[in-house]
């Protein structure tokens, strides 16, 4: 982090294919994001004034916003292109994003009625918050699902989706002096975006002694793009969603082409040690559920032909 006078603060990070800027002017300040395509093992952290070189790894691809930067090197054109997309959010007060799907630092945020429903298309999506598109889609379904189905296999009525993490609630780990200044209550980096996204609890119990701070959202945002929007901050090590530990009954959605596939999943027994479970899987022929299958690993050793597929939907989860 550099600054100039008190005027111009420029804070760029290449990570997780997005440039993140952050700009003060004055008492004011902005910040940009966008998507670059960069090789995993090729990003950068870069800390810059306002005007000199900024390196553009060689391996950069496909800046969205209608520019590709390609064995460049050092390009004086990419960070004056930054500087007045920085100065332009200063001066309007507003985020940037060229990402179609980073959500607006001043977006309003609400709850869904259905909240199986909002969940699924959270994980579905990979999104801040659930496509009201994929959120209907997914209602649809199940009701589907479950009402075609439901009377013959009563099992369809009970187990519901539950994420792998709990939604709206991040995990943030700090370097040893933020820390610190975070379990003190000096650590306000973090204020404006706690704000925005409507931070409603702050966990510091561990702070002190692992170092990591907990933040719970009012509402049901995704962490894994909520940790993206923190991780550039001043002592911010790593970001993680809050994962739930144990096992149980649950459903496990899988996009394919324009539809979805749902495998259920009934859990019981000694799930420390491995649950007794038994599968029903569904596809879809347009608005049509269809049953797949059914198998329970217990009862019968030999996987049905389609578990290769029904399997997929548990390793996605898992990925989430």
């Amino acid at each position: 982090m550099i600054n100039r006078n008190n005027h111009f603060l420029y804070w760029i990070r290449i990570r997780n294919d997005s440039i993140r800027l952050r700009v003060r002017f004055g008492g004011q300040e902005g910040l940009g994001l966008i998507s670059l395509k960069l090789a995993a093992d090729k990003r950068r952290k870069l800390a810059l004034g306002f005007i000199p070189l900024i390196m553009v790894n060689n391996d950069s691809q496909n800046l969205k916003g209608g520019m590709v930067m390609k064995d460049w090197g050092y390009k004086r054109i990419a960070l004056r292109l930054l500087s007045i997309m920085g100065l332009l959010l200063v001066l309007s007060g507003c985020w940037i994003s060229v990402e179609k799907d980073t959500e607006l630092l001043t977006a309003e945020f609400t709850t869904k009625d259905n909240k199986e429903a909002e969940l699924m298309a959270l994980c579905l999506s990979g999104d801040l918050t659930a496509p009201d598109d994929l959120y209907n889609q997914v209602l649809s379904d199940l009701a589907a699902i479950r009402s075609l189905f439901g009377d013959d296999i009563e099992p369809l009525k009970h187990i519901t989706f539950t994420p792998p993490w709990r939604p709206g609630c991040l995990i943030i780990g700090f370097d040893y002096a933020r820390a610190q200044e975070v379990a003190d209550g000096n650590y306000h980096a973090w204020d404006d975006l706690n704000k925005e996204y409507q931070v409603i609890e702050i966990d510091t119990n561990s702070t002190d002694s692992i170092g990591f701070a907990i933040l719970n959202f009012k509402h049901r945002l995704h962490p894994r793009p909520l940790g993206q929007l923190y991780d550039g901050l001043p002592g911010v090590e790593y970001t993680e969603p809050n994962y739930l530990v144990g096992d149980f009954s649950n459903i496990y959605p899988r996009k394919q082409g324009d539809g979805i596939t749902y495998l259920f999943r009934e859990a019981w027994g000694d799930c420390p040690s491995g649950c007794n479970s038994q599968y029903w899987y569904f596809t879809f022929e347009g608005n049509q559920p269809v049953f797949i299958g059914e198998w329970a690993p217990n009862d019968v050793s030999q996987e049905p032909d389609w578990w290769d597929k029904a399997e997929q939907n548990i390793e996605q989860f898992h990925e989430w």
